[in-house]
């Protein structure tokens, strides 16, 4: 293929995914895994407002405490959409189109690195299924989430690793350890990267990748990053007692030894990661890989595998987690659905229309899933509503308690501090307790009645505004006999 028509497909293909994710971008901070990206965006918001350092994260669930550090992974994603802030003003939607920019850059990646390892053909699908193929990728891609940087890092630790293998250029040693340490800094399991990276180092030197000092130090630093960091996100946990749970989600023996568990992560693979075809394509490409002993393929998937044992409970109850295989599998896709086709078809011509048709089934996958009941780019019309007629009636020293309701997404769009309470995590002391600290407003579904509440507060409460199954009261001062009360 001429590198003419080459550098017009990459362009074409990387125009449209990046279309398709960019129109979207308005869509407010409601939409699937609304609780992560109302998180970021708050942190983004407080980066800018209150604490312009990345090493000081914030949340506006912080009850009446002045400050809401949280203990938390490093988030420069959100320290990016603040430094946008400074200029052009803090705006939700900075978020999504930043990242949709970051899948430029990762649809680059992918393509230099693929067509470096195998060819321009292989590369050119590989680039059409990351930008096309995969419908939860696709849908983060304009999302405001962490999990498009640490796409792109994933991509730059391949590429460099890549690079340098081929040409000890130490500007590729360089970016392998800052990408590698940003990696760990923000989600440490994240570093199951280590294992295709090492596939390249042992591709080339054999045994002898092994004494490799580059792989050593990129272990030592990342190890030391990453144990500063968390050490560090502890501490500001101690201070506030807010945390994101940063050890929470690891081994689990009961999920581990279950064959539910591994046939919910093969059914997201197939529904929701790589799509039917993605899936049975990768299987071939590893086929291929084991055949030809392609390193950096076989150790990504035993380290993708690994992965998901060490953090069996967060990849059990979050979908998201399973997008770190797309970096592996795009690898897999690239050579086992090509070496399918040839398996299957005789002529070039029915190879051509077999890699054709697979393509566009992919791309048909994508579109049914995106689309489909429960999509994830529908958002709930009564939170935007309740949103809009509770925020202007809102004094801005007002603190704000939600009941039954653990996502931050109102509070965020309310830009109120607050308190969050999980069905089952409060008690009538709780409601008091708050009501003392200052609660002017107290939002609850109608799952909660009066009689969950105590009496001076439905005596002392006015409804100021309702949409769909939420309601908002307006909390007159704490009694005084209350006060005295602990």
């Amino acid at each position: 293929m001429k590198p003419p028509i080459v550098a017009l497909a990459v362009f074409w293909i990387l125009l449209f995914g990046f279309l398709i994710r960019a129109q979207t971008f308005r869509v407010p901070v409601f939409d699937h895994h609304n609780w992560r990206q109302a998180d970021t965006a708050q942190i983004a918001r407080n980066f800018w407002r209150e604490r312009f350092n990345p090493l000081f994260p914030q949340v506006d669930q912080r009850g009446a405490q002045e400050h809401g550090y949280v203990e938390t992974g490093f988030e420069i994603y959100a320290f990016a959409i603040a430094c946008v802030a400074r200029v052009a003003g803090f705006h939700p939607e900075i978020g999504r189109v930043l990242n949709t920019l970051l899948f430029v850059g990762s649809g680059l990646l992918v393509f230099r690195f693929l067509a470096r390892r195998y060819d321009a053909t292989a590369a050119l699908i590989g680039l059409f299924v990351y930008a096309f193929g995969l419908p939860l990728s696709l849908f983060l891609d304009r999302s405001i989430m962490n999990e498009p940087s640490l796409m792109f890092l994933s991509l730059v630790c391949l590429a460099s690793a890549q690079a340098h293998v081929a040409g000890r250029e130490w500007h590729a040693a360089a970016a392998l350890i800052v990408a590698s340490a940003l990696l760990g800094m923000i989600k440490f399991p994240y570093l199951f990267m280590w294992g295709p990276v090492f596939g390249l180092f042992l591709e080339q030197h054999g045994r002898r990748a092994l004494k490799q000092r580059l792989l050593y130090v990129v272990a030592v630093v990342d190890l030391t990053a990453a144990g500063l960091w968390y050490w560090h996100a502890h501490g500001l946990g101690q201070l506030t007692g807010l945390s994101f749970g940063l050890f929470d989600k690891t081994f689990d023996v009961r999920l581990v030894l279950s064959v539910s568990f591994y046939l919910k992560i093969l059914a997201r693979l197939t529904k929701d990661i790589l799509g039917p075809v993605g899936v049975a394509a990768a299987a071939v490409g590893l086929i291929v890989a084991v055949h030809r002993r392609l390193w950096p393929e076989i150790l990504g998937v035993a380290a993708f595998i690994a992965y998901v044992i060490l953090v069996a409970r967060g990849n059990d109850v979050h979908d998201y987690y399973q997008v770190a295989v797309v970096p592996v599998a795009v690898m897999l896709i690239a050579t086992g659905l090509p070496a399918g086709i040839r398996f299957l078809s005789r002529t070039d011509a029915a190879r051509l229309a077999g890699v054709t048709l697979a393509l566009a089934a992919m791309l048909c996958s994508t579109f049914v899933r995106s689309v489909s009941f429960h999509s994830w780019y529908e958002y709930d019309l009564d939170r935007v509503q309740l949103c809009r007629d509770l925020r202007p009636q809102l004094r801005s020293h007002d603190l704000v308690a939600f009941l039954d309701y653990p996502s931050p997404d109102l509070l965020f769009c309310l830009d109120r501090h607050g308190w969050l309470f999980g069905a089952g995590t409060w008690s009538a002391g709780d409601l008091l307790t708050v009501w003392r600290q200052g609660a002017a407003v107290l939002v609850l579904p109608d799952s909660v009645s009066a009689a969950d509440l105590p009496g001076a507060m439905n005596e002392r409460s006015v409804l100021i505004a309702r949409s769909g199954h939420l309601s908002a009261f307006r909390l007159q001062p704490l009694p005084r006999d209350l006060e005295a009360v602990r």
